[in-house]
Formats: structure tokens, C-alpha cells, sequence
């Protein structure tokens, strides 16, 4: 390697160096000239010594902080399902059975007939808005399916007795 290379290396290294420097430390260049001024070590603080008030002098109180006072807490008097308002339960709506005859009604008749189904799929396929109903039945793990068309139920399937469908 020629000396002009190893020049150039330590060149390009001290300008690495020293914007690396100033990036991480966050200092201006100006800084850290006067950091390499005072021997590279940082500046001390000096301080003044406190001189005694002049005499007749009124001496300024610093202001307190605010004092804090201890509250303490106290348990409720009435538990707080009593202290609530309750809202009356809404009317129980059964749920579609394989004894309800519900092809070709509505969705706002099923809506209105039925309790509130448990999930509501919309999608569309050739055109039509097909809306799937599930609801929930305790005791099973199946649930029952009310298929609708353009808003009009085309086919129901019951989650108690899944072999029986209405078409």
C-alpha cells in the first residue's frame, strides 16, 4: 500500500471519526473545538460562594409546596348492582325450529318473529344478496342456519336434528 493511500485511509477515517462523533454525542462542532481546547476534559462548574444579606435587608421565603392532606375512603353503603338503574329484561323470542314454518317469508318477519340470531353473513353471488342467519341453541353444537335470498328466507336447516331441512 503507497503512502498516499494510507494518507488518504486516515483522512477518510478521522471525517468518519468526527461526524460519528457529533451524530451520537449530539454536540456542534463548535463544542467539541472547545472540549479539545480545555485538553479534552469537560468544563467545571464554578461556583460562587453565598455572601450574607447586606443588613436591614428582608429575606425572601421561598415558596412551600402545597401540603397534601390524607383522604380517606369509604365503602359504598349499597352494593353497586343496587345502586345501578336495572333495565327490564327484553321479552324472550324463541328461536326458529324445525317445527316453524319460515320459507318464503321476509327478513324483516323473521327479524320480528325470531329472537336475535347469534351471526348474520352477507355476501353477494350472481347478482343476489344471499344473507346467511345462524343462531345458537343451548345444549347443541350445532347451530341452525335460516338461508336468505334478495331478503327472502329459500332455505332453513336446524341444529337440533341436522338431517332435517325445509326447502
Amino acid at each position: 500500500m503507497g503512502s498516499k493511500t494510507f494518507l488518504m485511509l486516515l483522512f477518510c477515517g478521522a471525517i468518519f471519526a468526527s461526524i460519528s462523533y457529533f451524530v451520537v454525542t449530539g454536540r456542534s462542532p463548535k463544542e467539541a473545538w472547545k472540549w479539545a481546547e480545555n485538553g479534552f476534559h469537560e468544563p467545571r462548574v464554578r461556583m460562587e460562594p453565598e455572601l450574607p444579606a447586606p443588613a436591614g435587608a428582608v429575606a425572601k421565603k421561598a415558596p412551600s409546596a402545597p401540603k397534601r392532606q390524607a383522604v380517606a375512603l369509604q365503602a359504598p353503603t349499597e352494593p353497586l348492582a343496587e345502586a345501578l338503574p336495572q333495565a327490564p329484561p327484553p321479552p324472550s323470542k324463541p328461536q326458529p325450529g324445525s317445527s316453524d314454518q319460515i320459507v318464503g317469508i321476509t327478513k324483516a318477519e323473521l327479524l320480528e318473529r325470531f329472537a336475535t340470531p347469534s351471526l348474520q353473513l352477507n355476501s353477494l353471488h350472481d347478482g343476489d344478496a344471499i344473507e346467511s342467519i345462524y343462531y345458537n341453541h343451548k345444549g347443541s353444537s350445532r347451530p341452525s342456519v335460516v338461508e336468505l335470498r334478495n331478503g327472502i328466507v329459500t332455505n332453513a336447516q336446524f341444529g337440533a336434528n341436522p338431517g332435517l331441512a325445509a326447502k
